[in-house]
């Protein structure tokens, strides 16, 4: 169990992950759009219907799926949540920075980073609410760069037919204006939902979105992906929810109608299943999903940590490695936003602003 903090962080990780060639091959993606020749033709290559890795309906759903996730901490935050802790970690941390006697100024940059990074990230409640924060930005912009790089197909083909983007567009625009024209009606119904709701309903958006992504999805995605959702059982068994939950329906099988197992579990078992028939038909993309998800595996970390802390020095204690995965956290999020070019950097602007604005 001292495991389970480690293991659902390594979920979280390993979700982000799937994301930077997504993010890679949509900037790839865009540049092949813009190329012309110099006779005014567009190149071969970027003819190839200008599709947007895993689809826009798919990004669109994962991209609901975190704002749900983090709705209530990011927007009505109370005063113990985790965006009043990150924020005061963060003074903490600047504060820290500014003594001329702080320890902090005797490391080196990349020692001080790492010390920083764990420091902000050192509660469960913060490093959710930074996990749903990084991955709106990090989606955001992959939707913003599927817009312009549509948008700049459909214009540089000049036809009449109606694209794709338009009709998705389309039949978002009368579900936007519900909710503007009756915004202080629907943010009191959600300003208040249940824990377990947000939870299931992130996770139903979660699997549509990866159910719905197309031919162009990038391999690593689905490999993350699922990685992903085998670490998050492996983070329940360590915990014991995942025995305590199934323990219930098997003791009264009707009990699987508005039960954990019937909310979370069966779609992950579905979107593993999905995964593996549609993107991982591969046996290497097989035994790469394998790997990472045995790495992540309660067992594995309970016998791999004692040796490599051996090796390293350090204290074989399970926090030192939930440290460690906050610090390749930090490193992947600022890899990926920076990976995401002018179009990532405007993504975080605009939701900082957004968030500023808010509160």
């Amino acid at each position: 169990k001292g495991f389970a903090t480690a293991i659902g962080r390594s979920a979280q990780l390993l979700s982000l992950a799937s994301l930077t060639p997504v993010v890679l091959r949509g900037r790839m993606t865009f540049a092949s759009a813009r190329a012309r020749k110099p006779d005014g033709t567009t190149d071969a290559s970027s003819t190839k219907e200008s599709s947007i890795p895993c689809g826009f309906l798919s990004l669109l759903l994962l991209f609901g799926s975190e704002v749900v996730a983090g709705f209530r901490p990011l927007l009505w935050p109370a005063k113990d949540s985790g965006l009043v802790q990150a924020v005061e970690a963060i003074k903490k941390v600047m504060k820290k920075l500014q003594s001329q006697n702080s320890e902090l100024l005797g490391m080196g940059i990349l020692d001080r980073m790492a010390s920083v990074l764990s420091e902000v990230l050192k509660t469960k409640q913060v490093f959710a609410t930074v996990h749903s924060a990084v991955m709106i930005c990090v989606l955001f912009g992959a939707l913003l760069t599927g817009v312009v790089t549509m948008g700049t197909a459909t214009l540089r083909k000049g036809s009449g037919k109606a694209s794709d983007l338009a009709r998705i567009l389309g039949c978002l625009a009368p579900a936007g204006l519900l909710v503007a024209g009756h915004f202080n009606g629907v943010s009191k119904v959600l300003r208040s939902p249940s824990v377990d709701l947000c939870e299931a309903l992130q996770m139903l958006l979660r699997m549509a979105g990866l159910v719905l992504a197309n031919d162009d999805t990038p391999a690593a995605f689905a490999v993350f992906q699922a990685a992903s959702l085998l670490t998050k059982i492996s983070g329940d068994v360590a915990s014991g929810s995942l025995a305590k939950d199934v323990g219930l329906v098997r003791g009264d099988w009707h009990k699987l109608v508005d039960s954990h197992v019937a909310a979370i579990l069966l779609p992950i078992l579905l979107g593993l299943l999905w995964l593996g028939l549609r993107h991982l038909r591969s046996s290497t993309l097989l035994s790469a999903t394998a790997v990472l998800s045995t790495l992540t595996s309660p067992v594995a970390l309970a016998l791999a940590w004692p040796q490599v802390t051996k090796l390293l020095g350090s204290s074989q204690n399970p926090e030192g490695l939930t440290k460690l995965i906050s610090i390749l956290y930090g490193v992947t999020a600022a890899g990926t936003l920076i990976s995401g070019g002018s179009i990532g950097m405007l993504s975080v602007m605009v939701v900082v602003q957004i968030l500023t604005r808010i509160h």
